[in-house]
């Protein structure tokens, strides 16, 4: 998922090891946009 421009996510640190979301808002718009539902709570 890394190297998906699309995924929520970034690279950090000195390896691509570490990972975190960009944002919460932006993991939301590419669950829903990838057919799935919000975990946690998270709804609109």
């Amino acid at each position: 998922m890394i190297r998906d421009p699309e995924a929520p996510l970034e690279g950090y640190g000195g390896s691509r090891d570490n990972v975190r979301l960009t944002s919460i808002e932006d993991a939301k718009e590419y669950i829903k946009g990838h057919g799935g539902e919000l975990p946690w709570g998270l709804r609109d």
